[in-house]
């Protein structure tokens, strides 16, 4: 990553950028804002920077699976989601990476990382997290 200002994730959730221009951004929670984001930008040729606070299993996959994607920041990544984008070529920049993303409530795994376990089928796993709404932190 160049040595440019990362976007302020206290105003957002979750932020794309090309360059210095701004294309997207949420203040919505969990994986919703990826998925919205990825919909919108379906196709894209550029190569942007995908701002996050928080990246699980299943945000890895669909910031990989939406090709347009060269660069991950976030605060916290779980060690499957670092694999997976690190093996997938994505560069990564995080302060933390934990074995898991948990809910929010502390008591077990974030719903969203648990269907990217489960789900290797990219489609039935979009499918999947839509269904999820929005109560999960991934």
């Amino acid at each position: 990553m160049d040595n440019k200002a990362a976007p302020d994730l206290s105003q957002h959730t979750l932020i794309l950028v090309e360059g210095d221009r701004m294309l997207f951004a949420s203040e919505e929670r969990g994986i919703a804002p990826l998925l919205a984001c990825l919909d919108r930008f379906s196709g894209y040729g550029g190569r942007c920077t995908l701002h996050d606070r928080v990246t699980g299993l299943a945000a890895a996959r669909l910031a990989v699976h939406g090709g347009f994607v060269v660069e991950v920041v976030t605060r916290v990544i779980s060690l499957p989601a670092k694999d997976f984008l690190t093996h997938h070529g994505i560069r990564l920049l995080s302060r933390e990476i934990v074995p898991v993303i948990f809910n929010r409530a502390k008591t077990g795994a974030c719903p969203a990382e648990t269907i990217a376990h489960k789900t290797k089928d990219i489609r039935e796993m979009i499918f999947l997290l839509s269904r999820l709404g929005n109560p999960i932190s991934s």
